[in-house]
C-alpha cells in the first residue's frame, strides 16, 4: 500500500510565544492519529533559525517529544524553512545535513521517504517571511514543490499572517486554511488531517 509522508513546517517565531505556539503543539499532536496508518511525519521549526527537529517517522511518541520542545523566537525565514522541509521529503540532500541552513552537528541522518510514498508538505505561520528568500523566491519554491506532484498546504494563523502569499503557495484553494485564532487550530488540523485520508482513499493503494 502506498504510505503518506508529511512534513510539518512550522514558524515558531517570536510572534509565536504564549497561546499561539501551545494551540500549534496541541493541534499538530492531534493531527498525527488522524492519519492513515503507517503514515510517516517529519517536523521542520523555523523561528530565528530554521530545526529539523524529528527527521520523518511513524513512531510519534518520538515526534511528540520534538513538538514538545518546540519553542518561540526570533524571525520568520520561511523560504529557508520551506527549502528545507522540501529536501527532507523528497531526499535531495545527503544524510540531510543542510550545512547554510543548520547550526553545527544539528543535521539528522535518516532514511528517505519509502518509495511510492505519497507527499504532502503542511505549512503553518503567522506572519510575513523574514531573511533568506525574497517572496518571488518562495513562490518559485512553491511552484516547484508542486511539481514535483508534493501537496501544499499552507495555514495562516491570525490577521496579521501573509495570506496573499499562502494563498499563492497551496496546491488548491481547498489547501489554504486560516485560522482566525491559534485556539481554532486543534479543529482546522482535523480538517486538513481528513483532507489527507480523502486523498488517499480516492488515490487507492
Amino acid at each position: 500500500m502506498t504510505k503518506l509522508s508529511v512534513m510539518l513546517v512550522s514558524d515558531t517565531s517570536g510572534s509565536m510565544s504564549g497561546k499561539k505556539i501551545g494551540n500549534s503543539i496541541r493541534a499538530q499532536k492531534d493531527f498525527l492519529y488522524q492519519l492513515p496508518p503507517g503514515s510517516e511525519v517529519g517536523l521542520v521549526n523555523f523561528g530565528g533559525r530554521v530545526k529539523l527537529a524529528n527527521k520523518p517517522t511513524g513512531n510519534f511518541t518520538e515526534l511528540n517529544k520534538a513538538l514538545v520542545n518546540s519553542s518561540a523566537g526570533g524571525g520568520t525565514p520561511l523560504y529557508s524553512a520551506l527549502k528545507m522541509g522540501f529536501e527532507v521529503v523528497t531526499n535531495k540532500k545527503t544524510d540531510w545535513k543542510i550545512s547554510s541552513l543548520f547550526k553545527a552537528g544539528e543535521g539528522q541522518p535518516t532514511k528517505p521517504p519509502p518509495t511510492g510514498s505519497k507527499k504532502a508538505i503542511v505549512l503553518s505561520t503567522d506572519g510575513h517571511a523574514t531573511g533568506k528568500g525574497t517572496k518571488k523566491d518562495i513562490k518559485s519554491l512553491g511552484r516547484k514543490i508542486k511539481d514535483k506532484g508534493i501537496k501544499l498546504i499552507a495555514i495562516a494563523i491570525g490577521s496579521k499572517a501573509d495570506r496573499k502569499l499562502l494563498k499563492e503557495l497551496a496546491s488548491t484553494y481547498k489547501d489554504y486554511h486560516e485560522a482566525k485564532f491559534s485556539g481554532d487550530l486543534p479543529d482546522l488540523y482535523k480538517e486538513v488531517a481528513s483532507g489527507l485520508v480523502r486523498a488517499e482513499g480516492r488515490d487507492g493503494p
